[in-house]
């Protein structure tokens, strides 16, 4: 498409200043005054999306030891959250400090 490439030189300048405003809005300070909540929410996070794949991929065809490196490779929460939980808070569907 002709809008794809003309934006194309441009892409990555756009990714960059969104994941440096994402960077921005996060606090250091918050962060080591809840570091216990921040471990428990990746530690979370990251089996609870390992058991799903690992409980789901077989029923799709893969070998379990496929669904867990699937698993492993899902695992991890995309930068998208970030923009999701910025506007959770701003509609008062999670706390602030959050």
């Amino acid at each position: 498409l002709q809008v794809e490439s003309d934006i194309a030189p441009y892409k990555g300048l756009l990714m960059g200043l969104f994941f440096m405003s994402v960077g921005m809005e996060i606090s250091g300070q918050l962060f080591v005054a809840k570091w216990k909540e921040v471990i428990m929410g990746l530690v979370l996070l990251l089996t609870g999306k390992l058991s799903v794949m690992a409980a789901v991929g077989p029923l799709f065809g893969l070998s379990k030891i496929t669904a867990v490196r699937a698993g492993l490779l899902l695992a991890p929460g995309g930068e998208f959250a970030f923009v999701a939980f910025g506007v959770a808070v701003s509609h008062n569907v999670l706390p602030v400090p959050l």
